[in-house]
């Protein structure tokens, strides 16, 4: 099907059983496609979005509608004003000439699992949103460097500073942190009261060596010296 022109918007006065439900597959799109409205839960499969897709809408209720696009060329996509969650699997964004993601609550609305051609630098995500999550085999850049996403990078952090035990970090904070230690004990900077058990350890030693209490058996290698 060769359409130049697409429009999907829902209402919020519509059911869950409508028509609003989109389901499209082995769509060609010459022109820009516009996706908005407060009911989504489409399903875009094996298609192509020649003039650029845009998504937007998704409800007053954060994450709460979701869309799924599989198997697609784009050769743009903007998801800006969007709610929801949109999640991307195997799509092709090489010859992509906007791409702009900029979810307003968090990075894990828009998850991209075996994409290629992502033209974004992870590095430049906003600290507080970011702009997508990567899984699976997943080509995109961090600081200018095309690499490949694999089950690690779906814990890529947002955060500097973690703040449970079980949240993970960035390398850079983990080095400053590193750095702020002291390289070097100077004279006088290591005193018992700063090491752990050593006042006692020293207290439960011998302090004075009597008669009879030092055999040769006691001084190592001192027989045969």
């Amino acid at each position: 099907m060769y359409l130049r022109r697409v429009a999907v918007a829902c209402c919020s006065r519509c059911c869950a059983a409508c028509a609003c439900r989109v389901r499209l597959t082995g769509l060609q799109v010459n022109g820009m496609t516009t996706i908005n409205g407060d009911l989504l839960k489409h399903y875009l499969h094996w298609s192509n979005f020649n003039g650029g897709l845009t998504i937007s809408g998704g409800g007053s209720t954060p994450v709460a509608e979701w869309m799924v696009i599989s198997d697609s060329d784009m050769k743009s996509l903007n998801v800006s004003n969007f709610t929801g969650i949109l999640y991307l699997y195997r799509c092709n964004f090489s010859n992509a000439f906007t791409f702009i993601l900029n979810p307003p609550f968090s990075y894990q609305q828009i998850v991209m699992i075996d994409c290629v051609g992502i033209p974004d630098d992870v590095s430049l995500f906003n600290a507080t949103t970011g702009s997508y999550l990567p899984i699976g085999l997943t080509g995109f850049y961090r600081n200018g460097t095309q690499i490949i996403a694999n089950l690690s990078e779906r814990y890529y952090t947002r955060n500097e500073a973690s703040a449970q035990s079980n949240e993970l970090t960035s390398t850079s904070y983990v080095d400053t942190q590193v750095n702020t230690k002291q390289d070097v004990i100077a004279d006088g900077g290591l005193t018992i009261a700063k090491t752990e058990n050593l006042q006692s350890s020293l207290n439960g030693k011998q302090d004075v060596i009597v008669d009879g209490r030092l055999t040769f058996d006691k001084i190592a290698d001192l027989q045969t010296s």
